[in-house]
């Protein structure tokens, strides 16, 4: 589920309970090379075939972290490398010792911060989904 609508878990709700609990194997093949989004999409369909699933997006109020100027007068810094700009916004930091906290590089580097807030969220609800049987 989370690979074809291209969602974190936290952002999919609903459905039984079978539906975060039991894993299946499903074998499939593309008939031609695609774009990940198309696969995506052959995978939607193949979800919605096999399992009869049935979803819709809706917004629901979550918390979430927001990247804002951390500077009083809003400018941004000087970046001392691109490596820790890139990990720190995309999630690959390091755990390295030597090098400093991801909050700390955020806001001493490019003048960034993570702040917390509460705000709509698209969230894919599995309105219905039935075990499949065997082939």
């Amino acid at each position: 589920m989370s690979f074809a609508y291209d969602l974190k878990p936290y952002r999919i709700a609903g459905g039984p309970d079978w539906v975060r609990r039991d894993r299946f194997e499903v074998s499939a093949k593309a008939e031609t090379d695609a774009p990940a989004d198309q696969i995506r999409l052959m995978v939607q369909s193949l979800l919605e075939d096999r399992f009869n699933l049935v979803t819709h997006i809706e917004q629901r109020e979550m918390p979430f972290q927001a990247l804002v100027r951390a500077r009083s007068d809003g400018s941004l810094g000087t970046i001392r490398s691109q490596f820790t700009l890139v990990t720190a916004l995309f999630g690959v930091y390091n755990n390295d010792p030597n090098l400093p906290a991801l909050s700390t590089a955020l806001q001493e580097q490019p003048g960034l911060k993570l702040e917390p807030r509460r705000g709509p969220v698209d969230v894919l609800v599995i309105d219905s989904a039935q075990h499949p049987a065997e082939n």
